[in-house]
C-alpha cells in the first residue's frame, strides 16, 4: 500500500479497492441498483458497474462497510475520523486548499474558469470518482469528474455519516453541510485510510 505524508500524517495515496476484511471475511460486491438500495449488509461496488473504472477510482462502498466491526483496514492503518482530515486542512493551510489534493492527470477533472487546477502537491492524488446514490431515482451513479466524496467514521446522525468532499466548482475541501459532505449509509462512496 502505497503512502505520502502531509504534515506528522501518513495517507495512502490511492483510494482503497480491498474487498475484503481484515480477518478474510469477503464483502459482497452489489451490481443491482434495488439490492444496493435495500441492503443493510456491507457491500462494493465499481463506478457504472464496469471493473475500468478501478484502477484509477478504487472502488466505491457503502457505509455498512465501512463501520463493520470486521475492519476493512489493513494492519498498521485505520478508517480516518473527520478530526484526521480537518488536521490535514490545518496544515495545508485553509479549506481551500482542495487543488494540493487532486491529481494532475489530465482528462479527469472538469474544469471550472476561476478554480485551480491539480497541483497534487503531496501525492494524494485524488480523482473525480463520483458516488452511488440511492436518493436521486433511477440514476445511481453520478459526479464521475466532478466530485470526490471520502467516507470518515464520524456520524452525524444514526443514517447520516459525515464523508469529506473535493469538487470542480471550488477549491474548497468540504468536511461539513448537507449537500457537500454529508452522506447516507446506504450510499457508494470512496475510502482512503490514515496511518495508526
Amino acid at each position: 500500500m502505497n503512502e505520502i505524508k502531509i504534515g506528522n500524517q501518513i495517507w495512502t495515496s490511492q483510494n482503497s479497492q480491498i474487498k475484503q476484511f481484515r480477518n478474510g471475511d469477503l464483502i459482497p460486491q452489489v451490481s443491482d441498483y434495488k439490492l444496493w438500495q435495500e441492503t443493510k449488509e456491507p457491500a462494493w461496488c465499481f463506478y457504472d458497474n464496469d471493473p475500468l473504472n478501478e484502477n484509477n477510482l478504487g472502488i466505491l462502498y457503502n457505509g455498512y462497510a465501512i463501520f463493520d466491526s470486521r475492519n476493512l483496514a489493513p494492519e498498521g492503518f485505520r478508517i480516518p475520523s473527520i478530526q484526521d482530515f480537518e488536521e490535514m486542512i490545518k496544515f495545508l493551510g485553509s479549506i481551500d486548499s482542495g487543488h494540493m489534493l487532486k491529481t494532475k492527470s489530465k482528462g479527469f477533472w472538469k474544469n471550472m474558469k476561476g478554480v485551480n487546477k491539480g497541483t497534487d502537491e503531496f501525492g494524494f492524488n485524488a480523482y473525480p470518482t463520483g458516488l452511488r446514490t440511492t436518493t436521486w431515482g433511477e440514476a445511481p451513479f453520478v459526479n464521475k469528474n466532478e466530485y470526490t466524496r471520502f467516507w470518515t467514521l464520524t456520524r452525524k446522525e444514526n443514517e447520516i455519516i459525515s464523508c469529506v468532499q473535493l469538487g470542480y466548482g471550488d477549491n474548497r475541501i468540504y468536511t461539513s453541510g448537507s449537500i457537500h459532505s454529508n452522506t447516507r449509509i446506504t450510499d457508494g462512496c470512496s475510502l482512503r485510510f490514515i496511518k495508526e
